[in-house]
């Protein structure tokens, strides 16, 4: 929300503290009131290694075959954008709205596969829908 006042004036947000699990509590935090320019995002890429590297620190995920996408969740709205930058939220309007609905913050960047599952649990193509 936007304030206006001598001691108040700027963007303030309100966020769930659930303090001593209480879930009444709440903080109010000020935000910058300057206008932020968005960075452009990019989604991280599979690459292909003869084994997957070892060690601490090392994260790893399997590769779906679907639709690689930024999703952009602004006041709640999500916007979902392919690797090559084209808007993939028409197309997938139930994933962008599950999305939206779904993610603990009104503004946040999440970057994710989208696929389809066959009956037996495995991805592909073939299942997804717009293929």
């Amino acid at each position: 929300m936007r304030l206006s006042g001598a001691r108040v004036a700027g963007v303030w947000t309100l966020e769930p503290a659930s303090l001593d699990g209480d879930p009444r509590n709440w903080l109010i935090l000020r935000k910058s009131g300057r206008s932020v320019e968005r960075p452009d995002y990019r989604p991280m890429l599979a690459s292909a290694t003869a084994e997957p590297p070892r060690g601490e620190g090392w994260l790893h995920e399997v590769k779906f075959d679907g639709f690689r996408a930024i999703v952009t969740i602004s006041g709640g709205v999500a916007r979902l954008t392919s690797r090559n930058g084209n808007d993939l939220t028409a197309r997938f309007t139930e994933i962008a709205q599950a999305v939206g609905r779904a993610a603990k913050s009104p503004d946040c960047v999440l970057d994710g596969e989208i696929c389809a599952l066959d009956e037996a649990g495995r991805p592909g193509c073939g299942a997804a829908r717009g293929c």
